[in-house]
C-alpha cells in the first residue's frame, strides 16, 4: 500500500472512531466508545480495522476498502458473518473467471493431445 493512501487510512479510522463513538447515534444504544487499535492490510486498496469498544469491552472489526476515482477515497463496512461467507464465494467465481480470462488470445495445446 502506498504511504499517501495508508495515512489516509488511518485518518480516515480515526474519524469513523469518532462518529461511531457519537452517545447519540442511532445505533448506540450501549453508549459505547471505539477506539482504533490495530490496522491490518489486506492488500494495496483494502485493510481492516480494529477497534475497541468500552464501556462493554468489546471488539468490531471494520472493512476498509479505496476508491480509486478522482483523487481518490476510503469506504468501510462493518461486515457481518453473511458479508464474509458471499465474499468467499465471490472469491472462488473470481478465481474461476481469471482462469478463463487467461486462456483468451492464447492457443492452448493439451499434453495428451502431443503423446
Amino acid at each position: 500500500m502506498k504511504p499517501r493512501i495508508y495515512d489516509e487510512l488511518i485518518q480516515e479510522a480515526q474519524i469513523v472512531a469518532k462518529k461511531f463513538s457519537n452517545p447519540d447515534r442511532e445505533k448506540n444504544k450501549n453508549k459505547e466508545s471505539f477506539n482504533v487499535v490495530d490496522n491490518k492490510i489486506l492488500s494495496e486498496n483494502t485493510a481492516i480495522i480494529i477497534m475497541h469498544k468500552s464501556p462493554t469491552n468489546k471488539l468490531a472489526l471494520f472493512f476498509f476498502y479505496y476508491v480509486n476515482v478522482n483523487n481518490g477515497w476510503w469506504a468501510y463496512f462493518v461486515p457481518t458473518d453473511s458479508h464474509f461467507l458471499g465474499m468467499s464465494g465471490a472469491y472462488l467465481e473470481y478465481v474461476k473467471i481469471e482462469n478463463y480470462n487467461k486462456t483468451r488470445g492464447k492457443k492452448w495445446v493439451l499434453i495428451w493431445e502431443i503423446i
